[in-house]
């Protein structure tokens, strides 16, 4: 369930926005059921589903180039000086 991963990872990463989790669900259920799903392949394929989503978080937040969002608090002090 698509929401249920998107409260996993935000209860995973308190840094994790809401539009954050729900763009690396996204990312990983096109991956996994897309254009050529690999799902007859796993045998445990809800495990699959949370590992995929947590690695891919790992990825996201950790990567210098993710699309991860700039909060506003972290860019009001720049402003103002």
């Amino acid at each position: 369930n698509y929401r249920k991963l998107v409260r996993y990872l935000r209860s995973r990463y308190a840094e994790m926005d809401e539009m954050d989790a729900e763009d690396v669900v996204s990312d990983v259920m096109a991956e996994v059921f897309g254009d050529s799903p690999i799902t007859d392949e796993i045998a445990n394929l809800t495990g699959y589903v949370y590992a995929a989503v947590r690695n891919g978080c790992a990825t996201y937040l950790w990567s210098p180039t993710s699309r991860r969002r700039t909060k506003l608090p972290e860019v009001l002090p720049s402003i103002a000086q």
